[in-house]
């Protein structure tokens, strides 16, 4: 392992930090902290095939492990002076055959420290490496993480909070097979501040780093691979006015990003936000909210030609800057209606090409929220108009409806029962006859009232339809779904069906002008491609059978029906604890099945597993 040598300086530290010759005249209160414990798993891997068999090529494998881990912390000198936690690990194994992998080595340690933790001017250091082997029936990985963090606090009463850090960290991933490996390299500083002056609060930050992509692919870049330095700043400040009536906030946030691409070229993207909103409470009725923002994106390529002619064009600089003013009444104590306005002016995009450079939107409504004998009754009703510019003079206009209703009666001493409904329909205004629409209606039930259990159950049914210049795709879902709940156990089942269809336009519009142009929509052809049939089922129960042991089951199974092919997923897994002391006792046995039919061609794989694991924890002193 790449990490072995980091590992073992690790094990060194860990076994001197113990050992009794340390300068006890300095170190106070130390407590060693530890666990060890011992693994056994079988699994056997199964290809499935309707050629061979399921039992033909079937290949054991048996695995014996464990794990120790150590725990060391303490005071040096003083619990205002230093503090510390350091942590050394290692186990082998694996313990639920949902994994991926079946074989897992783990080593790793690290320490914690806080310096001057009662001062003004705290320290905190953290340092943790760790290294993994995963190997499995179908692939096999060596994994390094490696992380370090410094932190100082300045809390002093005549200069604002501030908090300055430190960050380095990596991660790399070796596969089996070498085409798969990755990793990168992070490093950033950062700085933070807060404060109130003058009744305004205010915070700010800022951070500057860089990430290094070691490794993508099959291509290793070294010291010279793909580089991403960024800075970046983000403040805010709010005040509340008028007997906290008021409140004024602003939010300024900028983004500079510049990558490099060893052999291939750079790019930098500069990203400018401002924000600022007020809101007021007139009166017990009455309240209203203003904002103003204003956005700068800007991004500059410089990429080599390639050997295939491709030339990256640099994008335009996109300026925006929008207004939004919405006002809330209470005309009565169940009805409530709000008013909401926004407008947003868009750069064009090139002085050429029909572009979108405003964007008009409002949005009415009516709220009602009512106790009538015995029901809780809500609803809100929301129209949507928009009306969009271009740079050539044209416009569109759209109206959209929106309904939200909400009802529910009763108590869960008895039974308490709800149901909801939510019709949302929006149309494109870009793309006339295009529109994105929900249907979704459903239940839900509850009571206490049996057996000391708590008993729930719902459904929940809902139609999608989406109608664009891509198509139009339809889903339709029913969902249900029942739970028993008990001081010693939790039952919970699930069910899901879901149907998808969809259609084309025979010619491809993605190509054309789409603005203020009706979409073609007699022309759509029904196609099988978008076809989509899944059925779905889930059962878990957990339970305390007595005060030491628990039980946890598992059952989830899938199909999916696609246009040429049938996918189908199963997993059931039975999982058991038992505590005596400081002994801990578990096991499990499960097994998981994936296939895909593909033109009567079967093909996917078995897995069975079980595992027993025992572990006991101490303390050294």
């Amino acid at each position: 392992m790449r990490w072995a040598n980091k590992i073992r300086a690790l094990t060194a530290l860990g076994l001197f930090s113990i050992l009794p010759c340390t300068a006890q005249e300095m170190l106070e209160g130390l407590h060693a902290r530890g666990t060890v414990g011992f693994d056994f798993s079988s699994n056997s891997f199964t290809p499935v095939n309707n050629t061979l068999g399921e039992s033909s090529l079937t290949t054991p494998s048996s695995f014996f492990g464990g794990d120790f881990g150590m725990d060391i912390s303490g005071i040096v000198k003083d619990p205002r002076f230093i503090t510390f936690d350091s942590n050394f690990n290692f186990q082998r194994g694996a313990s639920s055959v949902s994994e991926l992998g079946y074989s897992n080595d783990l080593l790793g340690g690290g320490i914690s420290a806080h310096i001057l933790p009662a001062s003004h001017c705290p320290f905190d250091v953290f340092y943790q490496h760790t290294g993994a082997d995963t190997s499995g029936s179908i692939f096999g990985s060596n994994t390094t993480i490696t992380q370090f963090r410094a932190q100082w606090t300045i809390n002093l009463p005549s200069v604002p909070h501030l908090v300055f850090g430190y960050s380095d960290n990596s991660n790399a991933v070796n596969w089996a097979d070498s085409l798969s490996n990755a990793g990168y390299k992070q490093s950033d500083w950062s700085a933070q501040a807060n404060d109130s002056t003058l009744e305004w609060h205010w915070s700010a930050g800022f951070n500057v780093g860089k990430l290094d992509e070691t490794s993508l692919g099959g291509l290793d870049f070294g010291s010279g691979g793909a580089r991403e330095d960024y800075r970046t700043l983000n403040a805010r400040a709010y005040r509340r006015f008028w007997a906290d009536k008021a409140v004024f906030s602003t939010d300024v946030r900028d983004q500079h990003y510049s990558y490099d691409f060893p052999g291939t070229g750079t790019s930098t993207s500069d990203n400018f936000l401002l924000s600022s909103s007020l809101q007021v409470q007139h009166t017990q009725k009455l309240s209203s909210h203003y904002t103003y923002y204003l956005s700068h994106l800007n991004e500059q390529n410089n990429f080599a030609a390639t050997s295939e002619g491709v030339t990256i064009l640099n994008p335009p600089t996109l300026d925006t800057q929008g207004v939004d003013a919405g006002v809330s009444y209470q005309v009565a104590q169940p009805v409530r209606i709000f008013q909401d306005v926004q407008y947003d002016h868009l750069s064009p995009l090139s002085p050429t090409a029909e572009s979108e450079t405003s964007l008009f939107q409002s949005s009415s409504g009516v709220a009602v929220t009512k106790r009538w004998r015995g029901f809780d009754l809500s609803g809100t009703y929301t129209g949507v108009m928009q009306t969009m510019a271009t740079n050539f003079s044209n416009r569109g206009n759209g109206w959209s409806n929106n309904v939200d209703s909400r009802v529910g009666w009763g108590n869960v001493q008895k039974v308490h029962l709800t149901g909801d409904y939510r019709y949302e329909h929006l149309n494109l205004v870009q793309e006339i006859g295009g529109f994105s629409q929900f249907n979704t209606y459903g239940a839900q039930a509850e009571t206490t009232r049996f057996w000391g259990v708590r008993l729930s159950g719902g459904m929940d049914r809902g139609k999608i339809d989406l109608l664009s210049i891509s198509g139009e795709t339809k889903r339709a879902y029913n969902n249900y779904v029942a739970q028993i709940e008990h001081r010693r156990f939790h039952l919970s089942a699930s069910r899901g069906f879901n149907d998808g269809s969809g259609l084309i336009f025979p010619t491809a519009l993605t190509g054309q002008s789409s603005f203020f142009v009706p979409l073609p929509i007699a022309q759509l052809i029904s196609t099988p491609l978008l076809n989509l049939t899944s059925r779905s089922t889930g059962i878990n129960l957990l339970g305390r059978v007595k005060r030491n042991l628990e039980l946890d089951a598992d059952y989830r199974k899938e199909s999916d029906l696609l246009i040429s092919s049938t996918q189908n997923y199963r997993l059931w897994e039975v999982r058991a604890q038992y505590r005596i002391g400081r002994v801990s006792i578990d096991g499990g046995v499960g097994n998981l099945r994936s296939s895909i039919n593909q033109n009567d061609s079967l093909s996917g794989l078995g897995i069975n597993r079980y595992w027993f694991r025992i572990r006991r924890s101490f303390n050294l002193f």
